[in-house]
């Protein structure tokens, strides 16, 4: 089996997959740049704002071309990897809904296995309508980590019999042996701070007006932690899609990166600090104390419609100030609480059973719903065309090496274009070989 995957900051996932699929199987993946970089280029920033944007009358043309460029990738897409099933960790970014669509023409079915874990209830009432309006379930089955996440898209219009509740294969990792770290006695702790976005879960952050943003409440939390990591180890790991906004990290802070796999981060510390993330849940299940760092007028005036973590002290320890904070990061790690059996439940009604089987649960799933779909060749000029593309993009990425001109930013860029355009090569290698294997037949 083949198993074409829409990596949208899903790797994660995918990695698990991976193990339990090849190498009988392959999972082939497509980094959502590839695709989303070509939608921006038919439609106008405001199309990617929002759900409904991309949906105005206004962009029926944007469309009309989108679909036409669209038909075309799924043509070679399939030529290039035969696929027996197409993956994603959702089916309602705009811009692969023509693929799903395309993808079902040619008689590949498409499994939605959802990264998305816990839903807040500003979420729950608000997002789960505009979802269920503009960009309604559309694949053929879909997996979710938890019933409270079923919920969520039953409330957006999904039918019950199209979902199905796994938990999360990513979470296995910490169902898996880990070799502990040697005794810390005389070391400094490590404290792992999971920072975020100043207008991350708040009503502004989903469309409505709202004027507040967390960037006080970030910069007295960074204030604290810079202090504290004069005698701690402190590693700062920003979310994938958080913009590169300023910080108030002092130079003894480690900038881990965006990329980097939160869940071994969180198996290396020894205290975890952050917000609204996903990954205070994970750090409770991996036995770490867990800070909540929630304080000041924007977080009293939206707490209601946030993960309610400053209610869960069985599971988290708030720090409901910066001296708080201060004072919790000072203590012996020992001294600190840890999730009680009480806590952990509510991070299972949030993130669904965490036992070690999800993926194997999800892969089972995955089998039912296999195809063999409807082969399509590719024009000999369409290999060149894409040939020519690899070659300028490597050549580009040659040049900016060279010169060692271009600033850090524009360099994260390039090496993007560039893992498409191998992509890309590597595609024509496979259609190559295959147009040979007929031929010799």
């Amino acid at each position: 089996m083949r198993i074409l995957a829409f990596d949208h900051f899903f790797w994660q996932d995918l990695d698990e997959l991976s193990l339990i699929a090849e190498p009988e199987h392959e999972v082939i993946r497509i980094s959502y740049q590839r695709w989303h970089q070509v939608a921006r280029k038919f439609f106008p920033t405001s199309a990617f704002d929002g759900i409904s944007n991309a949906y105005q009358a206004d962009m029926s043309e944007c469309w009309k071309k989108y679909e036409a460029w669209v038909r075309k990738e799924t043509g070679w897409i399939m030529s290039a990897y035969r696929p027996n099933l197409f993956v994603t960790p959702s089916d309602v970014f705009f811009y692969i809904r023509p693929f799903i669509a395309a993808f079902k023409e040619f008689g590949l079915n498409t499994f939605v296995m959802q990264k998305e874990t816990t839903i807040s209830p500003l979420v729950m009432d608000m997002h789960s309508v505009d979802i269920g309006k503009y960009v309604p379930f559309m694949s053929d089955f879909m997996t979710v980590c938890s019933e409270r996440h079923k919920e969520f898209w039953l409330r957006a219009g999904a039918k019950s019999e199209l979902i199905a509740v796994t938990g999360q294969p990513r979470f296995d990792i910490y169902k898996r042996d880990i070799v502990e770290r040697p005794s810390k006695a005389g070391m400094a702790n490590k404290i792992l701070y999971l920072s975020y976005d100043d207008s991350a879960y708040l009503p502004s952050d989903l469309g409505s007006d709202f004027d507040g943003s967390w960037k006080k409440q970030r910069q007295e939390t960074e204030m604290v932690l810079t202090d504290i990591s004069l005698d701690s180890e402190v590693t700062v790991k920003k979310h994938p899609q958080q913009s590169l906004a300023g910080d108030w990290l002092g130079p003894n802070v480690r900038r881990a990166d965006r990329f980097a796999d939160t869940r071994k981060l969180i198996v290396e510390a020894d205290v975890v600090v952050g917000f609204q993330t996903t990954a205070l849940y994970e750090a409770a299940v991996a036995g770490k104390p867990t800070i909540y760092a929630a304080w000041g007028e924007v977080f009293e005036e939206n707490k209601e419609s946030l993960i309610r973590f400053d209610l869960a002290g069985e599971l988290v320890t708030h720090a409901v100030s910066p001296d708080h904070l201060r004072e919790l990061l000072s203590q012996r790690t020992e001294d600190l609480p840890k999730a009680s059996e009480v806590g952990l439940r509510v991070v299972y009604h949030e993130l669904g059973p965490i036992d070690g089987m999800a993926t194997e649960r999800s892969w089972n799933l995955m089998n039912e719903f296999c195809s063999t779909p409807n082969s399509t060749r590719v024009s000999s000029f369409e290999l060149f065309r894409r040939g020519i593309y690899s070659y300028i993009s490597f050549t580009y990425r040659l040049f900016a090496a060279i010169s060692k001109v271009f600033i850090p930013s524009k360099n994260e860029g390039i090496n993007r274009r560039q893992k498409i355009a191998w992509q890309i090569s590597n595609e024509r290698r496979r259609i190559s070989q295959q147009l040979k294997e007929v031929s010799a037949k």
